[in-house]
């Protein structure tokens, strides 16, 4: 195992820093990524992400095993068509891994539509509210029919 660093050598401003060293892999990943994303199919984009970029190995992350059938179907076209890229020239093997939590750590919270409640159970609410003698669960119930 390696030997931690000390912050001045990580935050070194030269090109051999760790720092530097850590951005420039990130730029180029994300460079290769739109590559990919604009060779996809539109129905796919949403679903894939470049992991990992050797000059002749690429990994992409797809988020289940279906939308991953569907890219090893058109796997051989997508490779003949990165390789018409300079950067992906070299390029020789695609590899696919089903990730599904990816995206979801990236995408927004889900937009909640406030629940509408029946007459019913509005009614139900009001009489357990009232039969209840502990105040804060009888005042949450209260606000649920509110």
């Amino acid at each position: 195992m390696k030997d931690p660093l000390s912050l001045s050598t990580l935050f070194q401003d030269n090109e051999k820093s760790e720092l530097q060293k850590i951005i420039r892999h990130t730029k180029r990943l994300s460079a290769v990524n739109h590559i990919v994303q604009a060779c996809l199919p539109e129905k796919l984009k949403d679903h894939c992400q470049v992991s990992e970029f050797k000059t002749t190995e690429l990994t992409i992350l797809v988020d289940g095993a279906a939308w991953l059938m569907q890219i090893r179907f058109i796997k051989p076209a997508l490779l003949n068509q990165l390789k018409k890229n300079p950067q992906c020239a070299y390029l020789q093997e695609i590899n696919l891994k089903v990730f599904p939590n990816y995206l979801k750590l990236q995408s927004p919270e889900p937009h909640l539509h406030p629940t509408i409640l029946s007459s019913q159970t509005r009614h139900l609410l009001q009489i357990t509210a009232e039969s209840i003698e502990h105040p804060l669960l009888k005042r949450a119930l209260l606000k649920l029919i509110s």
